[in-house]
């Protein structure tokens, strides 16, 4: 592949060379995919990648994902100054954050508040401020411990008499399971 890009760099009009580096690069990336793509398999098979995602197992999936890619680089990227100059000064970093969050949540806002007015209200709910059971608390402790997800809002005994104040959890996708 380093050839055939060599020669379509020298003649850039020329079209087979052209085509050929394309060829050359296609087949690269082909047999790079492959190559991947059984690395991944072996990992999979020899490690509990697969097992866990079967089993939806989360917390042994990432675990196994940590052990294949390795331990997780810290660092800090680098920052700049207004002028856009690179900060590495230790003092002068957090400064440089402290201005950046300034004039960020500082803005002038031409926000009308009138239309705040017009959003609907919805029902204070008091059964929310009742404390749980000990029993719904270690269950939920045991569920949470083994990997389990707790009950929806609308599944819990507590909650059944109110399920339509909880239509969130059916239909939003970040609530839903």
């Amino acid at each position: 592949m380093h050839s055939t890009h060599l020669a379509w760099i020298n003649d850039k009009r020329s079209s087979t060379e052209k085509a050929a580096y394309a060829r050359a690069r296609s087949r690269a990336q082909t047999k790079l995919r492959d190559i991947k793509g059984q690395w991944w398999k072996a990992k999979s098979v020899e490690s509990v990648l697969q097992a866990a995602a079967d089993r939806h197992d989360l917390k042994a999936f990432y675990q196994a994902l940590k052990t294949v890619y390795g331990p997780r680089e810290t660092g800090s990227i680098p920052l700049r100054c207004i002028d856009g100059s690179l900060l590495t000064d230790n003092v002068k970093i957090p400064e440089r954050w402290a201005e950046h969050f300034q004039a960020v949540l500082n803005q002038y806002s031409n926000f009308d508040t009138s239309v705040m007015d017009e959003l609907p209200q919805w029902p204070t709910t008091s059964h929310s401020d009742e404390v749980p059971t000990p029993e719904e608390v270690q269950h939920t402790v045991n569920q949470i411990s083994t990997g389990k997800r707790p009950k929806a809002p609308t599944e819990s005994p507590l909650m059944s008499s109110n399920m339509e104040e909880w239509n969130c959890y059916n239909t939003c996708p970040i609530c839903s399971p």
